[in-house]
């Protein structure tokens, strides 16, 4: 510092720091001025440079105490920084950096820690519903950080965790640990019309079975696969939700059922005892003939209703061509006229009603 007498060049040169000019002199050169360990030069120059030529300089120089942060070693006179973070004489956190400045330094916790750089906390997240995150995984102290979740929760996109719930068609969702995925389909119940189905991964609606006819299906079919009609296949009565066969009645033969039964009940015959005949309408009718002068077969004796079978004649007629029908007495009568009808008390015997010329009726005999 000042000017001192340059040798080589043989002029006046501004010293170089930490150099003065000691002896105040226009020919003494610069040289260093010896201070105590952790002491520097202070030194006033004035210079009046009003006539290059002449020296006009006033030195007053002094050793005295380094500023805080700055250090000399015996001799130097120069007050250099202390590069404390360089030789471990800061007061940083282990988890902190510490970054020197002319004169001092400066603590700033590490990512992941909190706190002034003299004092660092290790980073500790929250999180309500599973294990937080904490240290480098922690970049705000105290903040809704999860790193993993508690059973029945999901780890989402943005670090928190959620309840898990399914999503159910037709029915309740199934949620917490017995959901999967959040947002997945997954039942845990169906409504009344619909059942579990495809391993609980839907609702499906209720299908009964019927055995003989179309089954119930939804709120019809209150248990899934159990047996429930809705309606009958032909030859069928639905009682209750069950398809019974067709059961016809038949007072006088035996009676149809199933297919061959068009409404359960009714009367309606596949066959009739003897004596009776099956009609067009599937009813038994009892077997009645006919017979002009007499009286009619029935049942068993009549081959068919209505047709020609006599039983028994009036008096003035007798069973003829197999029974069929009833014809007029006609007696005999040798030499005249037979007696016919009531005048015959029996048919093909010997009474006349009158003789040939030459004959006299006696009684019914003509001599």
């Amino acid at each position: 510092m000042g000017r001192g007498f340059n040798v080589t060049s043989g002029n006046c040169e501004q010293c170089a720091a930490p150099q003065f000019n000691v002896e105040i002199s226009q020919y003494a050169p610069c040289a260093y001025q010896e201070c105590p360990e952790n002491m520097g030069i202070s030194a006033t120059n004035v210079w009046d440079a009003s006539s290059s030529s002449e020296w006009n300089e006033t030195l007053d120089t002094n050793c005295v105490p380094c500023e805080a942060g700055f250090y000399s070693p015996i001799g130097s006179g120069q007050c250099s920084d202390i590069n404390e973070c360089a030789d471990g004489t800061h007061t940083c956190d282990g988890n902190a950096t510490c970054t020197n400045n002319i004169g001092n330094f400066t603590c700033a916790c590490n990512y992941g820690f909190n706190g002034d750089g003299y004092d660092c906390a290790l980073n500790q997240c929250e999180c309500g519903n599973g294990d937080a995150t904490d240290g480098i995984y922690c970049p705000i102290n105290g903040t809704e950080l999860c790193k993993s979740c508690h059973d029945g929760y999901e780890l989402q996109a943005n670090d928190t965790c959620l309840f898990k719930e399914c999503t159910c068609a037709y029915g309740t969702g199934a949620n917490g640990t017995d959901c999967p995925t959040h947002g997945t389909t997954m039942c845990a119940e169906c409504e009344n019309s619909h059942h579990l189905a495809e391993k609980n991964l839907t609702c499906a609606l209720n299908v009964c079975t019927c055995d003989k006819g179309l089954p119930n299906t939804g709120f019809d079919c209150l248990t899934h696969n159990a047996s429930s009609c809705a309606s009958c296949d032909f030859g069928y009565t639905l009682d209750g939700d069950v398809c019974d066969r067709n059961q016809c009645e038949c007072a006088d033969g035996t009676p149809t059922a199933g297919e061959y039964c068009t409404i359960n009940g009714t009367e309606h015959c596949s066959s009739c005892d003897d004596g009776y005949e099956l009609q067009s309408n599937s009813t038994c009718l009892f077997k009645e003939c006919t017979c002009p002068y007499g009286i009619g077969a029935n049942g068993t004796d009549c081959p068919n209703h209505g047709s020609a079978m006599c039983a028994k004649c009036a008096d003035s007629h007798h069973l003829e061509e197999g029974n069929l029908t009833c014809a007029l007495d006609v007696c005999t009568c040798g030499n005249g006229l037979p007696n016919t009808g009531f005048d015959c008390s029996r048919h093909n015997t010997s009474s006349c009603a009158s003789c040939d010329f030459g004959y006299t009726l006696d009684e019914d005999v003509c001599d």
